[in-house]
């Protein structure tokens, strides 16, 4: 849908590999893999893409409802 396309767009900036999709409940679930979050805890992690999200609108943050953070390897 065209939030989670907004919100891959966003964080497509700062980070490459991003997936974000709608569910069918009208909720969005962001992947982003990353080699910079190689030897950081989930709460750095999240600071360093929590920026990105404030900048999407209300309505399409409180959307998503995963994120989940990988260096890559970890998503397997």
């Amino acid at each position: 849908n065209e939030d989670s396309r907004l919100a891959k767009q966003v964080l497509a900036t700062r980070f490459p590999t991003v997936e974000a999709y709608a569910t069918q409940y009208d909720s969005i679930q962001v992947r982003i893999i990353d080699s910079r979050f190689a030897g950081k805890n989930r709460v750095q992690r999240e600071k360093m893409v929590l920026p990105l999200i404030h900048k999407l609108p209300e309505d399409v943050q409180s959307q998503i409802i995963v994120l989940l953070l990988f260096v890559p390897g970890e998503e397997d």
